[in-house]
């Protein structure tokens, strides 16, 4: 049966990823972050205090429906901001890697020198005689 610490434990997880959500909504990935050791303890916590008991048990106790219907929904508005976040890193990944370095890069007259090409193309779209 799940006891106070468990209890404590829940409310504990809900604060936290209320507060993650806000941060993940508000931009703030690096306070997101920060949160990751506390949240991996609070859901090994419950997790532990959960093996091996009938879920009607834990139903029966007093608000705990609502503790879990509260802590599904909260844990599902994480899972969806937590991959728009990941989302959007890969978009910054890519676009990173797909910056031209120095020697894959535009000419001072605009065109685009690869390395060992010696000279330059204009960018697709663009007349090299400009």
């Amino acid at each position: 049966m799940p006891d106070d610490q468990f209890q404590d434990a829940m409310a504990d997880l809900l604060d936290l990823l209320s507060t993650e959500n806000t941060a993940l909504r508000e931009g703030r990935v690096t306070d997101a972050t920060a949160t990751l050791e506390r949240k991996r303890a609070l859901i090994a916590v419950v997790e532990g205090a959960l093996a091996g008991v009938d879920v009607d048990t834990v139903r029966a106790q007093p608000g705990s429906r609502e503790d879990l219907a509260a802590l599904r929904d909260v844990a599902e508005d994480n899972r969806l901001l937590l991959e728009g976040a990941i989302g959007v890193q890969k978009e910054i990944l890519a676009l990173v890697a797909a910056l031209p370095t120095r020697q894959d890069s535009y000419t001072a007259n605009g065109t685009y020198r690869r390395p060992g090409t010696g000279g330059g193309r204009a960018p697709s779209g663009l007349s090299s005689s400009v």
